[in-house]
């Protein structure tokens, strides 16, 4: 029985949006760009750009800072920083986009699932 999976990095890249192994990513999504040495929680970054070609796909992320919020099990959203960060695909710690919740009072709650981090 032949493999019917497809393996290469296809990236299609329509503006401000581009899929990668069929995982849809837009400009305003969440990713993580990076692990707080202090906490050793996920930094979260907010994707303001999407550079794509054929074989290959980088963000441009705004870094926020953001507290874990017990009750929700999920990272609140504290501010944007000043920071940016420009990350490729491939070095993303977990590829798929953070699932947002925004609160009825605006809160803004980010939640990755199945991701340890040490």
């Amino acid at each position: 029985m032949e493999n019917s999976w497809d393996t290469s990095p296809s990236i299609t890249s329509p503006p401000n949006r581009a899929t990668v192994y069929g995982t849809e990513y837009n400009t305003g999504d969440y990713v993580v760009v990076g692990v707080c040495s202090t906490f050793s929680w996920p930094i979260f970054g907010q994707i303001e750009s999407i550079e794509s070609s054929e074989n290959h796909c980088r963000f441009t992320c705004r870094v926020v800072e953001s507290v874990f919020n017990a009750h929700y099990h999920a990272y609140e959203v504290q501010f944007l920083t000043e920071r940016t960060a420009l990350i490729d695909h491939n070095a993303l710690l977990y590829s798929l986009p953070a699932t947002m919740v925004v609160s009825r009072n605006g809160l803004v709650f980010l939640c990755i699932r199945h991701l340890v981090l040490e």
